[in-house]
């Protein structure tokens, strides 16, 4: 183990993280032992509480997962409460009402009881402004003739008033008596006098420790002769209370002869760390071996401004360097190494790298940070001249609140093993022409990003990675919001892709290009767009997770997401994948003109809505309906819309529809799916009430397992879609037809011969129950693993 400094990181509280993960990590760690603390590292409260702690030598390694012991997590939240306590009132009402517990943190090292102490005085605010040391001789005499007065005021004395005012003579080496007392607190500043008037306060209150004390008629007219408002002599008696409270009278003599630790969120602390694993600091012969140089992160980064033109022939390399920009434009045309370095960019808007043809990037084991916007499409790093890099690598890096870090195109591209934080705005963009890759990265988004990427037209930008090109490959990373989807979300709000490819719909050729592998998506909104095939994927509580996929959507969990998947395309194949608890509305549905298959996938507790009355809403709550609630006037009107179908077919023109081309469900189950009535449910100034359903609807108004969608003029000669073997149970709906096989109105009469939806071969469709006695069914097993036994989604662990 070696001692660190360590620090918060700016802006992190109230951004990143809120005063409920501190609730959560004061509640735990005061509670827990030693046994449980593994679990407790796999909690989220833990590690965007202790990703809070940030160490510069150390590369801003993430902290929570250098943690080895319950006790070592106890102290850096003590050190965390410190320094956050003076910010949100909040922290100090908890360590108030949790004190016994936090106390019981500090019990067994002299250093963090030392820390308490101090949490203790900014939550109390036992010590703002009370120590003595700056009082001159006059000032201390006047205190010491105060003292001498006041003991006059009681025939005997207690002992601990005696030991108060001896310790505090001692401390101020003052021993005077003052003839007019009135006259010469006049001749004092308030804060002086605030100063002189608490000590004496605390001292009545040591003669029998009673608020009675303290208002005698004696006590309250030699108060007045201090001529400080009420407020202030009301706030200085509750703190001599709350301190004699909490550390009894050695506390109070404490409070005024000890100088107060001035500790800011930016005070550095030390931490001890493990010494670096083999896997992340490579010894000299792996290094060699992978044909990569082994790099030091211990060693510091001396600063290096860069200024000016910069010519950067050959090779050129920047080692253990904090790099500052300052009006720089570096022209790139050999190797250009960045190694154990911290780059700074953003810092004024004029500084770029530029790469040329035939350019390698390599960027290893650094931090960078954004300082500001990127403004008229200008990325830090970028071709020149529609130039293409030869190389772009970059590996085991840190990156803080980077926008437009870097957009050109390059002929191989590395992105590995890399941590990204605070940004949801454009991060990178490149188009490739042999092969990319983006592997074992985690991605940690926040609600609202840092800096923002405006285009030249001064557009927000709608991707935050973009990658173009055929073999490009994204496996075994993790993408995550720190908060929830909501519609004012950053990237709700300005429609931004998390990952956006060149698969263009409408060319079979073209629909294959780009992976997503092994990937987990957490509380994302439109993950993946444009990408041909996407597998082993785990996307929980997402929107939109796969938008327009044209290829192979196969192996992956839908866990609790709402529009799961977005106008298959193309001639798209959906299989083995598994949904469950999902919002049922459009959780699948194609684009026009689209020939897609859809097999040996399971639907389970699935619902269009998850109540059929207003009673369900309120026992359920308006919290846990939120994938289901559109708020159409905030905080005055919503409706819970329960029309729907959770899959639907897209339309198609004539000649598509007669040339024998229907999309196919095959062996898929549907387990506990809910077709709620189609009437929905409005809110008015907090009041739900039921809509009425209209009993007279065509079939394009209601509600289906599956549809398929049909203009009223459209005839054609084949079905439009195909189910086959495929398994209903506990299934439940209004209407007993839960497959829409002829979606038509009253254009064609009741006696046409068109069947959108041939049905065959369907086990459980003749027994479809009722949605008022609807319950979830409890034989679902979550999917962990595909046909072939391998593990689906990230390796690495979510937050």
């Amino acid at each position: 183990m070696t001692k660190e400094q360590c620090s918060l990181q700016p802006n992190y509280y109230g951004s990143s993280c809120d005063f409920q993960d501190l609730q959560s990590a004061v509640q735990q760690l005061t509670t827990k032992s030693d046994a449980q603390f593994e679990e407790l590292k796999n909690e989220k409260w833990f590690h965007r509480i202790f990703n809070m702690v940030v160490c510069p030598r150390k590369n801003n390694i993430r902290m929570a997962e250098q943690i080895t012991s319950l006790a070592q997590a106890q102290g850096i939240l003590i050190e965390i409460l410190v320094r956050l306590a003076d910010q949100d009132a909040n922290i100090a009402g908890m360590v108030m009402q949790s004190q016994s517990d936090i106390r019981a943190l500090a019990q067994n090292s002299a250093y963090l009881q030392e820390r308490l102490y101090l949490l203790e005085d900014k939550s109390y605010g036992i010590k703002e402004n009370e120590n003595l040391k700056d009082l001159n001789g006059q000032q201390r005499n006047i205190l010491s003739g105060c003292l001498n007065d006041a003991s006059k005021l009681y025939a005997m004395p207690s002992n601990e008033q005696r030991l108060y005012a001896n310790e505090l003579l001692n401390y101020l080496q003052a021993d005077a008596r003052v003839e007019n007392l009135e006259d010469a607190l006049d001749d004092l500043e308030d804060n002086t006098k605030r100063k002189i008037l608490s000590c004496i306060i605390t001292y009545m209150y040591l003669y029998d420790h009673t608020t009675e004390s303290m208002e005698q008629d004696e006590q309250e007219d030699f108060i007045d002769l201090f001529d400080l408002g009420r407020k202030t002599i009301k706030s200085l008696k509750q703190q001599t209370v709350d301190t004699y409270r909490l550390r009894g009278v050695d506390g109070c003599i404490d409070r005024y002869i000890t100088a107060p630790i001035e500790i800011t969120e930016e005070t550095p602390f030390e931490v001890e760390l493990p010494e670096p694993k083999a896997a992340e600091g490579a010894s000299e012969a792996q290094a060699e071996e992978n044909g990569e140089e082994a790099i030091d992160t211990n060693t510091s980064r001396e600063k290096l401004v860069l200024s000016g033109s910069i010519q950067n022939d050959g090779e050129t390399v920047y080692k253990n360097k904090d790099i500052h920009f300052s009006s720089a434009i570096m022209n790139c045309k050999g190797t250009v190494k960045f190694i154990n370095c911290t780059i700074h960019y953003n810092e004024d808007s004029g500084s770029h790298i530029y790469l040329n043809n035939e350019t390698e990037l390599s960027i290893m084991a650094s931090t960078i940070i954004c300082h500001g916007d990127c403004k008229k499409g200008n990325y830090f790093i970028q071709g020149i001249n529609r130039a293409w890099a030869k190389n772009c690598t970059i590996k085991n890096c840190i990156f803080i609140d980077c926008v437009g870090f870097i957009g050109c195109g390059c002929i191989t591209f590395c992105f590995d093993n890399n941590k990204v934080q605070g940004t949801c705005s454009e991060f990178f963009s490149f188009g490739v022409k042999e092969e990319a890759k983006i592997s074992n990265n985690h991605f940690v988004l926040p609600d609202k990003p840092t800096f923002e990427f405006r285009d030249a037209n001064d557009a927000i930008a709608t991707n935050f990675i973009y990658c173009g090109g055929k073999n490009v490959f994204i496996e075994n990373n993790i993408f995550e919001c720190e908060k929830s989807i909501n519609a004012s979300s950053y990237m709700v709000e300005n429609n931004i892709r998390v990952i956006k490819g060149s698969a263009w719909i409408g060319y079979d050729e073209e629909t294959d290009k780009g992976t997503v592998s092994n990937c987990t998506f957490v509380r994302m909104n439109k993950c993946i767009e444009h990408i041909g095939t996407v597998k082993d994927c785990i996307f929980e509580k997402c929107s939109e997770a796969i938008i327009e996929c044209g290829f192979l959507i196969t192996e992956n969990r839908f866990a609790e997401c709402k529009n799961a998947i977005v106008n298959l395309c193309s001639r798209a194949t959906l299989s083995n994948c598994q949904f469950i608890d999902c919002a049922g509305k459009e959780l699948v549905t194609s684009r026009w003109n689209s020939q897609v298959t859809i097999h040996d996938c399971e639907f389970s507790n699935v619902s269009l809505s998850p109540v059929n009355s207003v009673e369900e809403i309120e026992q359920i709550g308006e919290l846990c309906l939120k994938n289901y609630i559109r708020e159409l006037i905030p905080g005055k009107f919503s409706t819970l819309d329960t029309k729907g179908v959770l899959i639907e077919i897209g339309g198609v023109d004539k000649k598509f529809a007669n040339s024998n081309r229907p999309s196919k469900i095959e062996r898929c189950i549907f387990n506990g799916v809910h077709i709620c009535s189609e009437g929905g449910f409005a809110c008015n100034m907090g009041k739900w009430k039921a809509c009425k359903a209209d009993r007279n609807l065509t079939k394009d108004q209601m509600n289906f397992l599956i549809s398929v969608y049909t203009a009223n003029y459209d005839k054609f000669n084949y079905p439009r879609v195909i189910v086959s073997d495929c398994t209903f149970k506990n299934c439940a709906s209004v209407h007993q037809e839960i497959i829409n096989t002829e979606p038509y109105d009253s254009v064609f009469g009741s006696r046409h011969n068109y069947t959108a939806i041939s049905v065959r071969n369907n086990y459980g469709l003749d027994n479809i129950g009722d949605p008022t006695s609807y319950v979830k069914s409890s034989d679902v097993k979550l999917k962990e693993t595909d046909a072939n036994g391998n593990k689906i989604g990230s390796s690495l662990s979510v937050n």
